[in-house]
């Protein structure tokens, strides 16, 4: 886990738009907001919030996802009892399973992990953390990061060529005043493991644990008020995963941005050093950039100066451009996929939806 404290920044509102590009022969595409919750994320999102309510029984409860059914009377005195690890102790006792074969690997203690529980905050003393659509946009886009270094960088934090953690935020138009992040990269796809995981923190540390245990920490933490998450399979081990829990503190101001992911409407990869052009109704430039590794952009803009009116995406060797982009005081999420022209009588057809946020689904 790790986490950053920083200057002002601000907290945006986002209303979902989408392209759909269109060639000759080409078919229709439709865009999705990354910063949205998907079900695996809503779920590992949904585990945070639980352990918050109730920190102190969130070893109990996630082994009940494991299939105990004893007591939590049983399962305490269980731990208790046993002050050192031996050989295959937790295997024996919850099952053979990623989760209990990590304990045994890393020799975690039962009664040190059950009295670091028994320490927690109480029930009730935390609140929920909000769901973010900005910060979610932010831990999918670096969990792409994560899975296409496939391991080649040892320390998942710090993948090589991906912005530094503040601007994994500030890119994404989060206005933080800290911020963190937990990585659970190449697992299974699983959101109870995941998040049993992160909350027993299991590792090289004191009797088996990381020390401190940053991921834990950070899912109880009252420095942050909102949270995104980003699970992301790209093939790194067919069939697993890597999640990125983003969270941070937020707070509101009036900048505004315009951002999200240009792909090859074909195969569906990045498109990589697409410029991306944004205007207001007067052809006035309000910011420029181009797409990075993953495809991604942002532009921050001075909503004061101008109305986003009009994108242009240059690719494949043409401009594709999109107007009636929103009305002023808007931040703007647009995925544009775009496929290659196939003759030089061809041309790009685009049209824009636009979801207002509160249409949006509710989250707990």
């Amino acid at each position: 886990m790790l986490q950053l404290t920083s200057p002002l920044f601000t907290l945006r509102i986002l209303l979902l738009s989408a392209f759909v590009a269109s060639a000759a022969h080409a078919d229709v595409f439709t865009a999705i907001n990354y910063g949205a919750a998907d079900a695996n994320e809503q779920s590992a999102f949904d585990s945070i919030n639980d352990f918050r309510a109730d920190p102190r029984n969130g070893l109990y409860k996630a082994f009940q996802t494991l299939g105990y059914g004893g007591t939590k009377a049983a399962f305490d005195s269980l731990l208790s009892g046993q002050t050192s690890h031996t050989s295959g102790w937790w295997t024996s006792n919850f099952g053979n399973n990623l989760v209990t074969g990590s304990m045994d690997f890393f020799q975690t203690v039962p009664s040190t992990i059950k009295s670091q529980f028994d320490s927690l905050p109480t029930a009730g003393s935390l609140s929920a953390y909000q769901w973010s659509d900005n910060i979610g946009w932010s831990a999918h886009q670096y969990a792409t990061w994560v899975e296409n270094d496939a391991g080649m960088t040892s320390n998942p934090h710090a993948v090589a060529g991906a912005p530094g953690l503040a601007d994994r935020f500030t890119d994404a138009g989060v206005n933080w005043l800290s911020a963190g992040e937990n990585i659970a990269a190449d697992w299974p796809l699983s959101p109870d493991l995941m998040h049993m995981g992160f909350a027993i923190d299991w590792g090289n540390g004191v009797d088996g644990i990381q020390s401190p245990p940053g991921h834990r920490n950070s899912m109880l933490s009252s420095d942050f008020t909102h949270v995104g998450i980003g699970i992301v399979d790209e093939g790194w081990t067919p069939g697993d995963v890597t999640q990125v829990q983003h969270l941070a503190r937020t707070f509101s101001a009036d900048d505004a941005i315009f951002f999200g992911y240009v792909t090859d409407g074909l195969t569906g990869d990045a498109l990589v050093g697409v410029s991306v052009d944004l205007f207001d109704a007067s052809n006035v430039l309000l910011g420029t950039t181009t797409t990075d590794a993953q495809g991604a952009y942002t532009i921050k803009y001075d909503d004061g100066f101008g109305s986003p009116d009009r994108v242009d995406i240059f690719a494949f060797g043409r401009t594709a451009s999109s107007t009636g982009l929103g009305v002023s005081g808007s931040n703007y999420f647009l995925d544009a996929a775009i496929t290659a022209v196939p003759e030089p009588s061809s041309f790009f057809a685009l049209t824009t939806f636009a979801i207002p946020a509160v249409l949006r689904r509710r989250r707990k």
